[in-house]
């Protein structure tokens, strides 16, 4: 990372192991997105200069498997990327994310039948989750003072 009023090296991002080939900015969140070659995404704090997310994108592209374009559009929070066709990423970013346990989790498990995850807490507050929306749909707390170990 260049300063642009001084002309000296920052810092150096190191993360990629191919080369960069597009680079785009969350202003709103003082990120930089870099994607390689290789479609490896690194989301940059440009505050610290640390990796805060990596992401590698497995899908195959016809007839060439590169991003030919990246465009981060901070009205919708979505990364855009260009192949063939155009591909959206939203990013759910930490204000969006609901918790509602104080207490570390101790246990998560997920029923297929009814497609919710339940998790649990070692205050004994028990969640029920939707999983395709996230959305809390229960919660509930055992009686008296119930601690796990």
């Amino acid at each position: 990372m260049w300063d642009p009023i001084t002309l000296k090296v920052n810092s150096h991002l190191q993360g990629h192991e191919s080369t960069i080939q597009d680079l785009a900015l969350n202003i709103e969140r003082d990120h930089l997105i870099s994607v390689s070659v290789t479609k490896e995404i690194l989301i940059w704090d440009i505050k610290t200069y640390h990796c805060v997310q990596k992401i590698m994108d497995i899908q195959i592209y016809r007839p060439e498997n590169i991003f030919t374009a990246i465009l981060y559009d901070n009205l919708a929070q979505q990364l855009l990327l260009g192949t063939r066709k155009l591909n959206q990423w939203f990013f759910k970013t930490q204000d969006n994310v609901v918790t509602t346990h104080d207490s570390p989790v101790i246990f998560a498990l997920y029923s297929t039948e009814f497609n919710q995850i339940i998790t649990g807490d070692n205050m004994g507050v028990i969640c029920i989750w939707n999983m395709k929306t996230g959305q809390l749909n229960f919660r509930f707390v055992a009686l008296g003072s119930v601690i796990f170990d």
